[in-house]
Parts: C-alpha cells; sequence; structure tokens
C-alpha cells in the first residue's frame, strides 16, 4: 500500500478513502497488487502479519432480558400500553 504523501510509509486505508469513486487502476496501484494474480503468498503473510485478519469484531449478543428492559425504557411502549 502506497503513501500518498510520499514518504514512502504503507498505511491502512481510512473511510475517507472513497475507492468506489476510483478507478480499478487507481485502487490496484494503490494496494500495491496485481488483478490478475493477486498477492503473493509472501505478501499476503506479511500483510496479515501487520494487519491482522480481514474480520469484523462480534459483538456480544444480547439476552432476551437486556432486549425486554431497553424496550421498555422506550416511553412509546407506555403509549401501547396505555391504548389496550
Amino acid at each position: 500500500m502506497k503513501d500518498t504523501k510520499g514518504n514512502g510509509a504503507q498505511f491502512v486505508p481510512q473511510q475517507k478513502d472513497n475507492f468506489e469513486t476510483k478507478s480499478i487502476n487507481e485502487t490496484v496501484d494503490f494496494f500495491s497488487t496485481n488483478p490478475k494474480t493477486g498477492l503473493s503468498g509472501e505478501e499476503a503473510k506479511s500483510r496479515l502479519e501487520k494487519y491482522g485478519p480481514n474480520k469484523l469484531k462480534e459483538n456480544k449478543k444480547k439476552t432476551w432480558i437486556q432486549i425486554f428492559f431497553e424496550q421498555m425504557a422506550n416511553p412509546m411502549i407506555y403509549v401501547l400500553f396505555a391504548a389496550i
């Protein structure tokens, strides 16, 4: 991945990087890869060690009792109870 500031450092793109508006060639150049062959095994391993796996963090699942009390905190629920 190339540094757009020209100091040679590599970095992870931030959310402000709008790759959907860039051409394929600009994106390929930015990530220093080959669209036909992809990353070499060595480069993929290096990036995995540097940036970690491409995995989203899993949120802790809420229990049914937590969901119940969160819904009871909503004032609209009392309007619905009053309508019954």
